[in-house]
């Protein structure tokens, strides 16, 4: 009985262990981030900027957030009832100065991005050697962008901007002349 006792102290340990660094990490660099994923930087230009030491798993995790929570990545075909609710960012400001930013949904229509299917992940796990092959040919911070993002095995839709429109077409400009 000693034994469950103890087990449950060390997971409770270690949970809380788990919410003090990943809080103290988001306060440490939470905002840069989001303003540097917000300025089109990949997860290794915005470790060239951080001075506070982040691991490479942790920061991937808080841009592939950071891309979900604007909206520029969906994990729900868009036009779906997950897809259909946006989100706008408050500024608050506390009685000492410090800025944050509150998610507020908005049930209003709003005019839906285009969107790009994309299975990275899968085409990854399936075949690292022909994934790797088939970006060869893209910029090297396109290149950057789409290997430094954990891109689930399932297909994700990603807003149909300057760089995924370029990223797209060089990879199946690639993928004909095979």
């Amino acid at each position: 009985m000693l034994w469950k006792v103890c087990y449950n102290q060390t997971m409770s340990s270690e949970i809380f262990q788990n919410a003090l660094s990943g809080f103290v990490t988001d306060v440490a660099v939470g905002d840069t981030v989001r303003a540097l994923v917000l300025k089109g930087y990949s997860v290794s230009g915005i470790k060239r900027y951080l001075d506070y030491p982040v691991s490479d798993e942790k920061l991937r995790q808080m841009v592939w957030n950071c891309l979900i929570d604007t909206g520029v990545i969906r994990l729900a075909k868009p036009g779906s009832s997950d897809a259909k609710r946006g989100y706008t960012y408050e500024r608050d400001r506390s009685p000492y100065g410090t800025v944050t930013y509150r998610r507020v949904a908005s049930d209003s229509e709003r005019t839906e991005p285009s969107y790009l299917p994309c299975d990275f992940g899968s085409l990854r796990k399936k075949d690292p050697g022909a994934f790797e092959k088939s970006l060869q040919a893209l910029l090297p911070e396109d290149r950057e962008y789409i290997l430094d993002l954990p891109w689930p095995v399932s297909t994700v839709w990603h807003a149909e901007n300057e760089r995924m429109k370029r990223i797209m077409s060089t990879i199946k400009k690639e993928s004909n002349t095979r």
